[in-house]
């Protein structure tokens, strides 16, 4: 399931994707902020910079992913793209894991940004596909 708006000059991507596993099971998984490039296939390596609040995502085809994590709690986390080769500015994301039927769980993925260099339409294609790529392989 996805949703892409643009309202108010802010373009927003929301993926999403149900799984037979335990919330706290996925997050296990998925809820390190410097544990990314484990589970995420564009990304070969990943620095922890600045006492870990920062990483630097080293992307599979080259180029790096600056991003500061804002806030954390029990099953999300918030960050924003401080340096990017992607057509965004002003991007912030949450990602989360949230219950879901039957003892199984949902992760949602959702990220608001200005389009920079390509249309809001361009830009959210971009993201929403990072986002499905991650989600494709939980």
């Amino acid at each position: 399931m996805a949703a892409a708006d643009s309202i108010a000059g802010m373009a927003s991507v929301n993926e999403q994707g149900s799984y037979d596993v335990a919330p706290d099971e996925m997050w296990q998984r998925i809820g390190d902020f410097h544990g990314f490039h484990e589970w995420h296939p564009a990304i070969a390596s990943q620095d922890e910079l600045e006492g870990g609040r920062v990483r630097a995502l080293h992307l599979d085809g080259g180029g790096t992913v600056v991003e500061t994590l804002l806030d954390e709690s029990e099953r999300s986390y918030s960050y924003r793209i401080d340096e990017s080769p992607l057509p965004v500015a002003d991007y912030t994301a949450t990602l989360a894991v949230l219950d879901g039927d039957s003892g199984g769980c949902v992760v949602e993925w959702r990220a608001e940004f200005q389009a920079a260099g390509a249309s809001d339409e361009e830009a959210e294609q971009v993201i929403s596909g990072i986002f499905r790529a991650g989600l494709d392989v939980l």
